[in-house]
């Protein structure tokens, strides 16, 4: 008896040449994956700026200049970054822009997980 293959939650839909060997061009089928996958992104991503520029009042308050400007900017970049992809220009700046958006992003989350392990959260 073989083994199912495991089914993906939330997969994006094929579109604008991704994965390899996809067509240029919005995708054809809109599926309730995809559908789920541009839902769950823009709630985690909106959690994600929302939490830097908290992140970037509170440390203003408590005197961390550095932390505060840091997470200030990387919450503005993401937020403008995910303007650009949600506005589906397509265009391979605005790609590029949110793929450093999400880089960063990740960078910041593991900056917090370290200041909380050192005590500086």
């Amino acid at each position: 008896m073989g083994r199912a293959s495991p089914q993906l939650v939330c997969c994006a839909d094929p579109a604008e040449g991704f994965p390899i060997g996809t067509p240029p061009g919005p995708s054809v089928v809109v599926t309730a994956s995809g559908i789920g996958h541009l839902v769950a992104g823009g709630i985690g991503f909106l959690g994600l700026i929302v939490a830097c520029l908290a992140a970037a009042r509170r440390s203003a308050r408590t005197g961390d200049r550095v932390w505060a400007v840091c997470s200030a900017a990387i919450g503005t970049y993401y937020l403008v970054a995910f303007a650009g992809i949600a506005s589906g220009a397509g265009n391979p700046l605005i790609n590029i822009a949110f793929t450093v958006a999400v880089a960063l992003g990740w960078a910041w989350i593991t900056a917090v997980c370290v200041r909380a392990l050192t005590g500086r959260a």
